[in-house]
């Protein structure tokens, strides 16, 4: 006889799965795929699954790896309004009991219908602290919404959103990183450069960032490329690296 399954077991452990996935990688497509592939083997009825995240002006979606994609996108990108995306306009789950007798969102049900989905469940994803994406799953049958699959994709949505959001401040903060060893590089740059013509024209370090500010705007040329050029012509080699210990 096959093994008795414990479908809360699987759920904690592929959650948990889920945490090491997201937490091991910095790629934000690559840690919407692991969502996605977690809802599509862990909701009852294997559905396929998709998440779309969207932030400002930009939208991705991205489905699970054993996913037709024609459904998935045509929820996203009816023109009639874009179902999937109606979880994150109000922050509610959407179920859509059977496509062939849903009336909303215009033609998108019966589209999906034409490629083969029968019911649709989308649930809200909160990211960096708003409701910014939707967990998007697709039967191929019909699929009757019980307490499991709401509970399930709660679950899900709830673990992606928190760790969804710590991929998404890591990166920004990686991000910052490099802005910061940039402006600290163009500030050593110009401080040399400041002292080069302190030296020369014996004026005041006022005095000298006037200069160069004057030949940046003469030239039409970037501050810390002028202050770059003073240093080269000086030292006969262009500036060497800043030294960055990156903040722990």
């Amino acid at each position: 006889m096959p093994e008795d399954r414990n479908p809360a077991g699987d759920l904690a452990a592929g959650l948990a799965e889920l945490t090491e996935l997201l937490l091991s990688t910095q790629d934000l497509e690559e840690a919407l795929r692991h969502t996605s592939d977690l809802a599509a083997r862990m909701v009852p009825g294997r559905p396929m699954a998709g998440v779309t995240l969207i932030r400002g002006d930009d939208a991705m979606t991205v489905i699970s790896s054993k996913a037709h994609v024609p459904p998935v996108l045509a929820a996203r990108d009816s023109d009639d309004a874009r179902l999937c995306v109606e979880a994150i306009r109000t922050g509610r789950p959407v179920w859509v009991p059977d496509t062939a007798s849903e009336h909303r969102w215009g033609e998108c049900p019966a589209r999906m219908l034409e490629q083969g989905v029968r019911s649709i469940y989308s649930h809200p994803l909160t990211v960096t602290g708003e409701t910014q994406g939707a967990l998007s799953l697709f039967w191929d049958h019909l699929e009757p919404l019980d307490d499991r699959i709401e509970r399930t994709a709660a679950l899900i949505a709830e673990q992606a959103g928190m760790l969804l959001t710590a991929v998404i401040t890591t990166a920004q903060q990686e991000r910052l990183v490099e802005q910061l060893r940039a402006a600290l590089a163009s500030r050593s740059v110009i401080d040399q450069a400041l002292g080069i013509v302190m030296a020369q024209r014996r004026c005041t370090r006022e005095r000298a960032f006037a200069i160069l500010r004057t030949a940046s705007q003469n030239r039409n040329v970037k501050l810390v490329d002028i202050a770059a050029g003073i240093v080269h012509s000086v030292a006969g080699s262009p500036p060497g690296r800043t030294h960055f210990d990156e903040p722990r």
